[in-house]
Order: C-alpha cells, then sequence, then structure tokens
C-alpha cells in the first residue's frame, strides 16, 4: 500500500463492496492481503476510514 509509505495519519478508503452477512463464505486471497494491509496501518498508528451508506441505484 504506496500510501502507508508517506505516513500519513489518516487513509480513507471510499470503495465499497457487496458482502453478505453473515459472510457468504470465505473472502479471496485479494481480499485477505487487503484486510492485513488494514490492520498493519492500523498497528502503525494510522486511523483508516471507510465509505459508508454510499449505493448506486439500480439504473446506475
Amino acid at each position: 500500500m504506496r500510501a502507508k509509505a508517506e505516513q500519513p495519519q489518516v487513509l480513507t478508503d471510499p470503495w465499497g463492496g457487496q458482502v453478505g452477512f453473515p459472510e457468504d463464505g470465505p473472502r479471496s486471497r485479494t481480499d485477505r492481503v487487503w484486510a492485513v494491509k488494514i490492520l498493519d496501518a492500523v498497528e502503525q498508528g494510522i486511523v483508516v476510514v471507510f465509505a459508508a451508506g454510499a449505493r448506486r441505484s439500480a439504473s446506475s
């Protein structure tokens, strides 16, 4: 994650996804790698903020 190299105080992640809850199966390797990178950022004291509530309409 290139952004961590710049030692920010806050990282934002505007991307969303369609994940069932409870989880509807095992996560992909890509999702697991991303999660490890996010956890590493948090352990470095970086605040990670995710978008929430943004939803595309059916006509988009």
